[in-house]
């Protein structure tokens, strides 16, 4: 009888068992859907941010190009315009460099990080339950 009573509660810690790893599978599918929706929206948001920095880069350029095309059609002041305008194009052009990859990488970091986060979770849960079924 002993033995019986025994497999018998051996068989309810299975069940339960069972039972909240189909809840963790349930949640852990709640959780990969909502890590995919967090990654669209995110690369959504980076692209907006470099579709909106592009645009802002040209249209910052097309307004600098009217005052030194003026200074350079003017003789006493071209030489000096034409240098500015090289000064000013450079700076440009590592400023706008530098938000573009600042925006990629923080995008890749986001992506990585949320990806990382979810696999800890299932870590930390897969390791607890190996300790329980150790410890019986």
């Amino acid at each position: 009888m002993g033995l019986v009573r025994h497999l018998y509660s051996r068989l309810d810690d299975v069940d339960q068992a069972l039972r909240r790893t189909e809840t963790r599978g349930r949640e852990q599918a709640l959780r990969l859907e909502a890590l995919d929706q967090l990654r669209n929206s995110q690369q959504l948001a980076e692209q907006m941010i470099g579709t909106g920095t592009a645009q802002t880069r040209k249209v910052h350029q097309g307004i600098a190009n009217i005052p030194f095309s003026i200074l350079g059609n003017i003789p006493s002041t071209a030489p000096v315009a034409r240098i500015a305008r090289k000064l000013h194009d450079g700076i440009n052009n590592d400023i706008y460099a530098a938000i573009a990859a600042l925006n990629r990488g923080v995008g890749r970091q986001l992506r990585g990080d949320a990806g990382d986060a979810c696999d800890r979770t299932d870590d930390a849960e897969n390791s607890r339950d190996q300790n329980k079924s150790l410890h019986r």
